[in-house]
C-alpha cells in the first residue's frame, strides 16, 4: 500500500514537472536575431516632401525624354555643311576659341568653314536644345570623366555621347543602336553588355561607358 502511494506520488510529482517546463517552454517566444543597417537606422527619419517627389518626377522625365535625341538626330541626317548660316558669331572670334580648344586637346582641332556652318547652324536652330542638354550633362559628364579618367582616356570623348544620343540611356536608332553610346547589338555583346528579353545593358549608363572605354582602349 506504501508503495503504491509513493508510486502515484511520484507520477504525480512527475506529471506536474513535465507539465510546468511544457508550460514555460510555450510561454517563450524565440525571436529571430535582426541585423539592422546603418540605412534602417535612418529610415525611420525619412519624410515624404510632395514638392520634391514632383521635382524628382519631372527630372525622370526629363532623363528620358526623346524629343532632343530626336530632333538632334533630324538635324545631323540633313544639315548641309556647305551652306552659310546667317548667326552672330564673328569668324575670327570662333577661329580664337578652336585655337584655345586645340591646344588643351590631345585632339588635333582645326577651323574650316564646313565646321563653322555646322555650329552657326546648331546655335541658331537648336537655341532650347543646349540649355537642357547643359542640364543633362551635369548628370551624365561626371559619370563618364569618373570612368575614363580611371583608365586615361580622353574626356573629351563624353562630348561624342551628345552627338550619338543626345544624351538619352533609352534612345534607340533606326539601326536599332541603343543607349548613350549608341551600341549595336553585335557591339554590345562583344564587349560584355548583358543583353535579353529582360535586361538590356546598353542603357545603363556606367556599364555602356565602361564598354565605351574598351573600344577607345582597342582603337588607340
Amino acid at each position: 500500500m506504501i508503495v503504491r502511494k509513493i508510486s502515484i506520488v511520484a507520477t504525480a510529482l512527475f506529471s506536474m514537472t513535465m507539465f510546468a517546463q511544457q508550460s514555460a517552454s510555450s510561454e517563450v517566444e524565440i525571436k529571430p536575431e535582426v541585423k539592422l543597417s546603418y540605412l534602417d537606422s535612418v529610415k525611420s527619419t525619412f519624410k515624404q516632401n510632395d514638392m520634391v517627389a514632383k521635382a524628382d518626377s519631372l527630372w525622370m522625365k526629363e532623363l528620358t525624354s526623346l524629343d532632343i535625341y530626336d530632333d538632334l538626330t533630324k538635324d545631323i541626317q540633313t544639315i548641309n555643311s556647305d551652306v552659310t548660316v546667317d548667326e552672330e558669331l564673328p569668324t575670327d572670334l570662333l577661329k580664337q576659341r578652336l585655337q584655345a580648344m586645340n591646344e588643351k586637346s590631345p585632339f588635333h582641332i582645326e577651323y574650316n568653314q564646313g565646321l563653322e556652318n555646322l555650329i552657326k547652324s546648331f546655335l541658331k536652330n537648336r537655341k532650347k536644345s543646349f540649355s537642357r542638354l547643359m542640364a543633362l550633362s551635369e548628370y551624365y559628364f561626371p559619370i563618364f570623366e569618373e570612368s575614363f579618367a580611371k583608365n586615361n582616356v580622353p574626356l573629351e570623348i563624353k562630348y561624342l555621347a551628345v552627338v550619338e544620343s543626345a544624351l538619352n540611356p533609352k534612345a534607340v536608332s533606326k539601326m536599332g543602336a541603343t543607349g548613350l553610346w549608341q551600341f549595336m547589338y553585335g557591339t554590345g555583346k562583344q564587349y560584355a553588355l548583358k543583353i535579353d528579353s529582360y535586361i538590356d545593358e546598353r542603357g545603363d549608363p556606367m556599364k555602356a561607358t565602361v564598354a565605351s572605354k574598351r573600344i577607345h582602349d582597342q582603337n588607340v
